[in-house]
């Protein structure tokens, strides 16, 4: 696994009321679902799928990267925003 610091950045977020959010800056990940606290993690790569660790925390957090560039996450697919 390697960083994903240089080949993720900006926001993803799903569209629907209630949304998922990743943010995605210098090789760390903030993740935020409405109505709960932000939640910071590393960031790594594994050919195509993105883990999100936080240490001392479990399970991790895989997500997968699609052809058209959107995020299958376990909280359903997410696309780019913003950076």
């Amino acid at each position: 696994m390697v960083s994903c610091a240089g080949e993720l950045q900006g926001r993803y977020s799903s569209s629907q009321v209630g949304s998922f959010t990743i943010v995605f800056r210098s090789g760390k990940a903030t993740t935020r679902m409405y109505g709960t606290d932000d939640y910071e993690c590393e960031c790594w790569m594994s050919g195509k799928q993105i883990i999100l660790d936080k240490p001392g925390a479990e399970p991790e957090m895989p997500a997968d990267t699609n052809d058209d560039g959107t995020l299958d996450t376990p909280m359903g697919e997410i696309s780019k925003k913003g950076s």
